[in-house]
């Protein structure tokens, strides 16, 4: 950013301050307080600029408190960068409450030798939404950024290797849950389900009891049966791949779920990683989210 010195008789342009800006925020899954940070830091500038103060302050609207604002007056040059910090309350803090939260940062600079101070700058980073009403976890209330949706890892050479392969071979035959940069075909989020006869049914369609379990393999479906994308709440046909030892055919394309037999504890587990994602990411009903693959 550039802030230009201006003198009002002339109109002509006196000095400059060439500066990058940095916003940070920061929350917690198991607490309702959050944070923002702001900083500036100076990497070039000429003319009526010395002694020149940055400062600011921050508010918060939605279901937010603001407990501190601390931006006090710190010099702008090339080896100091002025910085502020703010921590925010949220107000859904009651069991089943969610509510969301928007912090506005507003800085500005002075100069005993301006007229006055410069015009403020604002900074609104995205919503913070906190809520007491995850399933599976009703003793803690928290906070998370839910405009970028988060992304669940699993590796080919991790844990749950099996279900890693799985997954990985679903979504390279096109089925959702991969995020657009991994590169693969139609890339879209999954959406969390919470109905637990809507995961069960979703279960049974891709993984019925009449298919057989070999000794140590167990019945692994893709998309989740806690997804929106499941075998029956997504909808569409069943496919399978080479080693599965599953009876339905190959298959392509976005529409429809895929199942396999997996070892039994890489299915186990790699589904409790899938529940504590969920309460790490705080994920209500319907909440998108990606599966990252990793090497």
């Amino acid at each position: 950013m550039t802030l230009n010195v201006i003198n009002l008789n002339t109109g002509a342009v006196i000095g400059q301050i060439h500066f990058d800006q940095y916003a940070f925020e920061f929350t917690s899954s198991s607490s309702p307080t959050f944070g923002y940070q702001i900083m500036l830091d100076m990497y070039g500038g000429w003319g009526t600029i010395g002694g020149t103060l940055a400062q600011g302050s921050a508010t918060c609207t939605g279901a937010c408190t603001v407990s501190s604002s601390d931006f006090p007056p710190q010099a702008v040059t090339l080896t100091n960068s002025p910085d502020g910090e703010s921590y925010h309350r949220s107000t859904a803090t009651t069991r089943g409450s969610v509510g969301a939260a928007t912090v506005t940062w507003s800085y500005f600079f002075t100069n005993p030798t301006w007229t006055a101070p410069s015009t403020p700058v604002t900074i609104t980073p995205p919503a913070t939404r906190c809520d007491h009403n995850l399933p599976g976890n009703n003793t803690v209330a928290g906070c998370i950024i839910r405009d970028i949706a988060p992304m669940l890892y699993y590796s080919i050479s991790g844990p749950y290797e099996e279900l890693a392969w799985h997954v990985l071979a679903a979504q390279d035959s096109g089925l959702a849950g991969s995020h657009p940069a991994y590169g693969l075909s139609h890339p879209a989020p999954l959406n969390r389900l919470i109905d637990a006869a809507q995961q069960d049914a979703n279960y049974r369609r891709a993984c019925p009891s009449s298919y057989p379990r070999p000794a140590g393999l167990s019945c692994d479906e893709y998309p989740f049966q806690s997804s929106r994308q499941g075998a029956s709440t997504g909808g569409g046909p069943g496919r399978t791949f080479d080693g599965c030892q599953v009876p339905l055919p190959a298959g392509t394309g976005p529409s429809g779920y895929s199942a396999c037999m997996i070892d039994d504890d890489d299915n186990s587990n790699g589904g409790s990683a899938l529940n504590s994602f969920y309460i790490d990411q705080r994920m209500l009903n319907s909440d998108a989210f990606y599966v990252w693959i990793t090497p």
